[in-house]
């Protein structure tokens, strides 16, 4: 099976990207998850079903926790992409967590070892987090000091003393929240972490991807995922271009990362890619057309550096 599929080069001409994207963003239509926040009680008990918002999903004004940002536009497609980065960089800063996590896991560690590991690395990152800031540092020492009589923070027991199980300790250590995740668009994108935490159900076992071919093992090595290439007219990789991957039923945003790519993990499908904004100093064609079949591949984006 050949390992691009297709290739398009559609070239950009003039409109400037924040009217492309309001004519485009007046498309989107339902989002839908392949892992249901509603049916996880620990996602709901911060969010309520709403249709009208770009994930299906927002704050439910009585919560606790999330009420406050209640208030904000769930259904403005450029104000929840904004909060969706904010929201993934929070999950960024705590890469090295879960590396611990997934590497004792593998490994066979006992829950105990695994939330002293991650407790004991939340310390050292929350440290870390105030190196430019030695007025920050000291009054977190300071007030770590008074409260646990440490400046590293609360230790792996008085954790355990505080909470009362090893489960909760881990819990507390990566302090996810289901419900801002599923608002944002990134429940899918966490639920294995969930799964790590007892927060969500695990997927049944995928069956074997050789067998489903007939043993053909090589058959896996052809993409996995829809995978767009976004260039500018020099060749250039484009981060930061707003696309949705719609079907008659519903439309999933997606962003180019650093490198200019973009990877779609969706069903597969016949998609219509919308090209709804582009970053600053960049534009494209409002007419621009790309259907994508049931095959997964690789295709090439490209718009006009202005």
């Amino acid at each position: 099976m050949k390992r691009i599929t297709a290739l398009l080069l559609a070239t950009a001409l003039c409109l400037a990207a924040v009217s492309g994207f309001a004519a485009a963003a007046e498309k989107t239509e339902t989002w839908r998850y392949i892992h249901d926040p509603a049916q996880n009680p620990n996602a709901m008990k911060d969010i309520v079903v709403n249709p009208d918002a770009v994930y299906g999903f927002s704050p439910d004004p009585e919560s606790t926790r999330l009420g406050s940002y209640a208030e904000y536009d769930w259904t403005d497609p450029v104000w929840v992409a904004e909060a969706q980065e904010s929201r993934r960089e929070y999950h960024k800063s705590m890469e090295s967590m879960m590396d611990i996590l997934y590497r004792m896991r593998d490994e066979g560690a006992t829950l105990e070892e695994m939330a002293r590991a991650v407790s004991t690395e939340r310390n050292v990152l929350r440290l870390a987090s105030y190196q430019d800031d030695p007025e920050g540092l000291a009054k977190l020492k300071a007030s770590n000091l008074e409260t646990y009589g440490h400046e590293e923070g609360p230790t792996p027991e008085e954790l355990f003393e505080k909470y009362g199980s090893w489960q909760t300790v881990l819990q507390k250590a990566f302090s996810p929240n289901l419900g801002m995740d599923a608002a944002c668009g990134l429940y899918d994108e966490n639920y294995d972490l969930y799964v790590e935490l007892g927060l969500a159900e695990p997927d049944p076992d995928p069956a074997d991807p050789a067998e489903e071919n007939g043993g053909d093992s090589a058959a896996t090595d052809a993409p996995q995922d829809y995978i767009l290439h976004v260039v500018d007219q020099y060749g250039d990789p484009v981060p930061g271009l707003y696309v949705n991957f719609c079907t008659d039923s519903a439309c999933t945003m997606a962003v180019s990362d650093g490198n200019g790519t973009i990877v779609f993990s969706g069903a597969q499908d016949v998609y219509h890619v919308q090209m709804l904004r582009a970053p600053d100093g960049y534009s494209f064609d409002n007419g621009f057309e790309l259907y994508i079949g049931r095959e997964y591949g690789e295709w090439r984006l490209c718009v006009r550096k202005n």
